[in-house]
């Protein structure tokens, strides 16, 4: 099972990550605990920006999270 980054190591890398793209894969990885193949299967249709919502694929099913 994977641990959990300290804060400490995951505020530092935000600091060292400055494009857009790789600062949302982190945050998905983060906040949601995405891996590396949910990020790989999102799309642009999966986010609902007015709603504040994403659906991601996971072996259980279709999840829709907040985008917090």
């Amino acid at each position: 099972m994977p641990q959990s980054l300290p804060s400490s190591q995951l505020r530092a890398a935000f600091e060292v990550t400055h494009s857009p793209r790789d600062r949302l894969i982190l945050a998905l990885a983060a906040v949601h605990a995405l891996g590396v193949k949910e990020i790989q299967q999102l799309s642009i249709d999966d986010v609902d920006l007015a709603g504040g919502t994403i659906a991601i694929a996971r072996r259980s099913g279709r999840q829709t999270v907040p985008l917090d």
